[in-house]
């Protein structure tokens, strides 16, 4: 809710993102992170942020699936 009354602000997205990706909602997290990428100008944030999605897909590619 809070993303949404920011108005998609992507320091709120970011932090959304990390939270998606603690309780283990990747595809959700990634997809956050993807927005608050292309949202920010902000160059440091943009790096993070890109450092945090090739992290969380190379996750996704090692780990099981739980099938």
């Amino acid at each position: 809710k809070a993303f949404r009354l920011s108005g998609n602000d992507p320091v709120v997205g970011e932090h959304l993102a990390d939270a998606y990706a603690k309780i283990g909602r990747m595809s959700e997290a990634i997809r956050t992170y993807r927005d608050c990428e292309a949202r920010t100008d902000d160059e440091s944030q943009r790096r993070r942020v890109a450092e945090k999605i090739v992290q969380l897909e190379s996750r996704a590619r090692t780990e099981p699936t739980g099938i």
